[in-house]
């Protein structure tokens, strides 16, 4: 039997209304690249490092330039959605493409497993955000919790 995946649990919510993907532990599931290409993100990460290395632009991206880099570029990111247009697909690609490159660089630097670091963030989130509390609310997390506190009229 294969391991299950992100895809099979978002799949499963799909078809059966149930939304199931945070019944389990993160550890367990697989992300959707390892059953199609394990070496994806390092293959990335090389084509990161291969690029600035043959710019000679290691001495420029400290990780605190790398990080107002990332910053930025998730700006530009917003402001294709200023006043709700939608983007040109291309442009969406484009902006998309740098916030991967600078975070697969803060990576490289920072010697961060980005798969780790996600399962590990997903499983904290499912703590503070349980979905049996949270389902269909956009509210913080603080504010759910204080509703527990006086019988859910918070």
């Amino acid at each position: 039997m294969r391991e299950r995946t992100w895809e099979d649990a978002h799949h499963a919510a799909e078809i059966s209304g149930v939304d199931d993907r945070h019944s389990f532990d993160p550890a367990e599931l697989s992300c959707p690249m390892d059953s199609k290409d394990e070496n994806a993100l390092a293959e990335l990460k090389g084509l990161v490092s291969d690029f600035i290395s043959e710019r000679d632009w290691d001495r420029y991206h400290r990780p605190k330039d790398v990080a107002m880099a990332l910053s930025i570029e998730a700006g530009e990111l917003m402001e294709l959605y200023l006043w709700d247009r939608s983007p040109d697909r291309e442009d969406l690609e484009d902006e998309l493409g740098d916030i991967l490159f600078f975070l697969l660089d803060m990576s490289i630097r920072e010697d961060v497993d980005l798969k780790e670091a996600l399962k590990r963030k997903l499983e904290k989130n499912r703590v503070k955000y349980p979905a049996d509390l949270v389902r269909g609310s956009d509210l913080k997390y603080t504010k759910y919790r204080e509703g527990e506190d006086d019988g859910g009229q918070g």
